[in-house]
């Protein structure tokens, strides 16, 4: 028995402020963080109450693929988090992160690249053992290094 069979599930929806929807897509990169915060804030909890979280998985890779590096971060934080506090049904959403997750890992920041790492082995945590989840992994590593190949010169 662990933390998350003892806790109260908990809906990390309820608590998010009346602005966030506005905030994620704002144009100024530190409301998009601020929104980011208040939604990591509210998913650090031991068990997340099993509710359709499609908008905001949406919205965290949509954000995945932000150009402020301090922006994914966060966003790969509240996945593992979510991941984390979700577990097994936490698989009908890693559609909507793990591919822009995977393109992300080129970036060089290495604080990036560890917030990345996290959030993936939380989604694989949550996640294992899925049959499909090797063959998806694989297909978006190699769409990512076919897109990326064509143009280089060996």
């Amino acid at each position: 028995m662990d933390a998350f069979d003892l806790a109260e599930p908990v809906d990390i929806r309820r608590n998010l402020p009346p602005e966030f929807n506005d905030w994620v897509v704002s144009t100024k990169w530190k409301e998009r963080k601020d929104a980011l915060d208040a939604l990591l804030t509210n998913a650090k909890v031991p068990r997340i109450k099993e509710e359709n979280y499609s908008e905001i998985m949406g919205i965290l890779g949509r954000c995945m693929k932000d150009a402020n590096i301090v922006v994914v971060t966060v966003a790969a934080n509240c996945v593992e988090a979510i991941a984390r506090g979700l577990r097994k049904p936490f698989g009908q959403y890693k559609h909507f992160v793990m591919q822009a997750m995977v393109e992300k890992l080129k970036e060089r920041k290495q604080s990036v690249v560890d917030a990345l790492a996290n959030a993936m082995d939380g989604v694989f945590l949550a996640v294992l053992p899925s049959r499909n989840m090797e063959k998806l992994i694989i297909g978006w590593i190699d769409g990512y290094i076919g897109r990326n190949a064509t143009g280089t010169t060996t």
